[in-house]
């Protein structure tokens, strides 16, 4: 949708959103040094598993998106996972691809739990080589009417359309046909996603 590339006009204010998200994330630093400090003073922090993760990145700019994540790229469908705690190597890095599924049999694990019969299998922390996953990938697009501004040119179409603003040059950030089903096969030499939208458009 245009316009692509984005204007040099809307650079300043993607910078501000930028500026602005770091600046919110000191809260979680100093959220995490105020934990990892109460566990250290309570002598429990070499017998705890500090998880961390969060939800998907944004695009602020890039692939010409102002500032959403509601596309099949690895920004939008990657996540964060940090682990610390007893028995892990300082600062190594796993290959393995984790669904969110995995989490809960993960922490079951770490803790020495039985896990019960559910989806998801726990992360092998120690493993150096990538085990064979496939993983599903999905988003169903919406339009959303009220969201389209009266100003921006695509108004005829507001029900299939969301969230198209004139600060941001009326680039809409989704619509119903930016729903699509993507089938993610990862192995030792492989990494292929293969995706489907549902768009009547050849």
């Amino acid at each position: 949708m245009p316009p692509s590339p984005l204007p040099e006009s809307m650079m300043p204010e993607l910078d501000r959103v930028y500026r602005s998200r770091w600046e919110a994330l000191l809260a979680v630093d100093e959220m995490v040094a105020d934990v990892i400090g109460a566990l250290e003073v309570n002598a429990l922090l070499d017998n705890t598993y500090v998880i961390y993760t969060s939800d998907n990145g944004y695009h602020i700019g890039q692939f010409s998106q102002v500032y959403d994540k509601r596309q099949p790229y690895e920004a939008d469908i990657k996540v964060p996972l940090v682990i610390r705690g007893p028995g892990l190597k300082k600062n190594a890095q796993n290959p393995q691809p984790v669904l969110n599924i995995d989490i809960a049999p993960t922490i079951l694990h770490l803790a020495g739990v039985k896990a019960p019969e559910m989806d998801g299998r726990p992360v092998k922390i120690e493993k150096e080589e990538v085990d064979e996953r496939y993983m599903l990938v999905e988003y169903y697009g919406e339009g959303r009417d009220g969201s389209v501004d009266p100003n921006c040119p695509w108004k005829y179409d507001s029900d299939n359309l969301a969230q198209c603003y004139p600060e941001y040059d009326c680039k809409c950030q989704d619509a119903k046909n930016n729903t699509f089903a993507c089938l993610r096969h990862i192995a030792k030499r492989l990494n292929m996603k293969y995706c489907i939208f549902a768009d009547s458009e050849v």
